[in-house]
């Protein structure tokens, strides 16, 4: 559970915090909560942040991507509203950070084993495109080869025929 001021610094940690990032909570308090993400997900982390403070966004559960003190990488969904100011505006955001890495790694598999269905499924159809060409081809093959036996026979079993024509 955290809260923030206005310039969205923490003003309030659980302990649960220290367990997630590695940090000791009284050091964090007083530090923008964005320093505590990704480098790359700063500048996007701290515009929807803002946009929650001040109203201009309704969306108030983000996925970024957590440093912990150790370097560890970990997924966290931040949910969180604006909270406090008794004239009507935001003195900060009060929510919750939630560690949501085991779903991401599965997440992540899971759309990695679908791109390998799907590329083995395009494979599969090549080969398959390809069997069908062969085939016609072949059969094609085939029913031209036979055509003249098939002539022959049918010409020698006319003349039977008429040979025989009656005496049976």
């Amino acid at each position: 559970i955290f809260r923030t001021d206005d310039t969205l610094r923490l003003i309030f940690l659980n302990q649960a915090w220290a367990k997630l990032s590695g940090y000791a909570v009284r050091r964090c308090l007083g530090k923008p909560l964005i320093d505590y993400l990704h480098p790359d997900e700063r500048e996007r982390a701290g515009q929807l942040l803002h946009d929650v403070l001040h109203g201009l966004s309704s969306d108030a559960e983000f996925e970024f991507r957590l440093r912990t003190r150790g370097g560890e990488i970990r997924w966290v969904e931040v949910t969180c509203r604006p909270v406090g100011g008794s004239d009507g505006v935001a003195d900060g955001l009060a929510g919750t950070i939630d560690d949501i890495s085991v779903r991401k790694v599965a997440e992540l598999t899971l759309r990695n084993l679908n791109q390998e269905l799907e590329a083995r499924v395009r494979l599969r159809t090549a080969e398959l495109e390809a069997s069908n060409r062969e085939l016609e081809a072949f059969s094609y093959s085939v029913s031209h080869d036979l055509r003249s036996p098939l002539r022959a026979i049918d010409g020698f079993a006319r003349i039977v025929e008429q040979e025989l024509d009656g005496h049976i």
